[in-house]
């Protein structure tokens, strides 16, 4: 009994500005995650309109070699459609596997902000439960 009441006033003395500095730190985290999280919706953003750009390029670059040839042979449309597809298919690869990326980097900065949140739920139970005993000095 001895040995845990001395515990306690051992802990218990100035825990409230640690546990309070904690819980600021563990703000100034979550921040953060905000910050990088809306960081991440300006990047895709840049990435969606750069895949968009890329594809208008090919498009031009598609009508400039069909106008460029004096004629049409059977042949030289066929091989240029399937150059066109695989071209198509791999923008909508990279651009899937880019969003793939995107979406466990967003789940992965959510699950870091969620345990950040029970990090200052539980930091705030130990604030409201240890004692001020620097103001009784």
């Amino acid at each position: 009994m001895k040995t845990t009441l001395m515990m306690l006033l051992l802990c218990g003395g100035g825990c409230t500005k640690w546990t309070a500095a904690q819980m600021d730190l563990v703000t100034q985290a979550r921040h953060g995650i905000a910050l990088i999280g809306q960081g991440d919706q300006q990047r895709a953003a840049a990435v969606e309109e750069l895949n968009k750009l890329r594809r208008e390029r090919l498009d031009e670059a598609f009508d400039a070699d069909v106008r460029e040839r004096e004629s049409l042979d059977a042949d030289w449309v066929i091989d240029a459609r399937k150059a066109y597809a695989t071209a198509i298919d791999a923008l909508a690869r990279q651009s899937a596997s880019i969003a793939a990326t995107e979406e466990v980097r967003r789940r992965n900065l959510g699950d870091v902000d969620a345990a950040l949140a029970r990090l200052q739920w539980l930091q705030s139970i130990q604030l409201k439960l240890t004692p001020n005993l620097e103001g009784q000095r």
